[in-house]
């Protein structure tokens, strides 16, 4: 994915709120970073990203501990999923088709997979 779309209002949201109110702006922009990152990964069929741990610490800069303290609270307040594993972090963006450009929902057109269900044709409007 080349770009995401999101609300202008969206810095007036409770989440942005809550991030803003434990980590600051630079929480803010870490969040942004993350949906960053997980749409430069973004498919038709994949709203997710998984790297090692070290690359979300260099990424995000974080020692490892600020790191496990802000994706967990990200997992409970926000509309990202996180998975720990013992080498790598996974995350995944739960609503994401909203957000995606033209040129994720063209793959999606070309790929055969049918995003939305189809009206069906009705004689009686024409």
């Amino acid at each position: 994915m080349k770009w995401f779309k999101h609300h202008c209002s969206e810095k007036d949201s409770e989440v942005m709120a809550r991030i803003e109110a434990e980590f600051g702006f630079e929480g803010v922009g870490r969040y942004w970073r993350i949906l960053e990152i997980v749409g430069s990964q973004m498919m038709p069929d994949k709203n997710w990203a998984e790297f090692p741990t070290k690359f979300w610490q260099s990424s995000l800069r974080f020692s490892p501990k600020k790191l496990q303290n802000f994706l967990g609270f990200l997992a409970e307040f926000s509309n990202l999923t996180i998975e720990f594993s013992q080498k790598s972090i996974r995350v995944d963006v739960r609503n994401c088709l909203g957000i995606q450009d033209n040129w994720v929902r063209g793959r999606k057109k070309n790929s055969g997979v049918t995003p939305e269900k189809l009206r069906s044709k009705d004689k009686d409007i024409e």
